[in-house]
């Protein structure tokens, strides 16, 4: 099977993944120990996370977690039982997105060769119908998508949808809707499969790419010239990933 039985329990066991996908999950299906392991899998061990969001738990039922100090946005904290109780589904109206300046540069929302024809198929793409309700982007994270309903801005902009941040060693990115299988409408996977293939290839590969799990280099900046002096940082794990 290709589904895991339960959450890592433990640092050795989470530490062998490069990309961690939380759905609508109760943030009671781990414990705190997990979710300090995978707040420092990000933060020290370079992985990536990625919430995808849903009606009853997510984001908002992870308010005051170690998992909210990840998430490039912020949002307020949700009673998930209220929400189970009140039927909260799709709405009616449809939900227009729209690719700010750095989602059209954003190799994980290149959905075609050339920036036009980008534009279009995003123009063109079957609408969606919910969105998670978060308050703005944390100060440092790209906002990709927004929702361009001046109803759900705020002094700080439109409302994201799709977020990135650079957290610690690691990067998190937030998915503000789960009906992207919408997408599919009359074009099959193709849509869907570039949009999530392309997301999961950007997260995992600096993970994937990054050498020895127990060894981290890092530089101080990307580029120098010839004679400058280079700082280097390095991470050295034991066994049990203790520093």
């Amino acid at each position: 099977s290709p589904y895991l039985e339960r959450f890592p329990a433990n640092k050795e066991e989470l530490f062998k993944y490069d990309l961690i996908v939380l759905g609508d999950v109760d943030p009671r299906q781990l414990g705190a120990e997990q979710q300090r392991n995978l707040n420092e899998f990000v933060a020290r061990f370079g992985g990536s996370l990625l919430m995808i969001a849903g009606k009853r738990f997510s984001p908002g039922a992870w308010r005051n977690t170690p998992i909210e100090q990840l998430l490039p946005v912020e949002f307020d904290a949700i009673n998930a039982a209220a929400v189970a109780a009140a039927g909260e589904g799709s709405s009616s109206k449809p939900v227009k997105l729209a690719l700010t300046t750095q989602g059209r540069t954003s190799t994980m929302l290149r959905l075609a060769d050339k920036e036009e024809d980008n534009l279009a198929l995003w123009k063109n793409l079957p609408p969606i119908y919910w969105v998670a309700k978060v308050s703005r982007a944390k100060p440092g994270a790209e906002v990709l998508l927004v929702d361009t309903d001046p109803l759900k801005a705020s002094r700080f902009g439109p409302m994201p949808v799709v977020a990135v941040q650079q957290y610690g060693l690691g990067q998190t990115l937030f998915v503000g809707t789960d009906n992207t299988w919408r997408w599919r409408k009359n074009v099959g996977d193709e849509v869907y499969t570039t949009f999530w293939g392309q997301i999961a290839q950007r997260l995992a590969l600096p993970h994937v790419t990054g050498g020895s799990r127990r060894t981290q280099l890092t530089l101080d900046r990307q580029n120098f010239v010839s004679g400058e002096r280079v700082s280097v940082y390095a991470r050295l794990y034991r066994a049990g990933f203790e520093p």
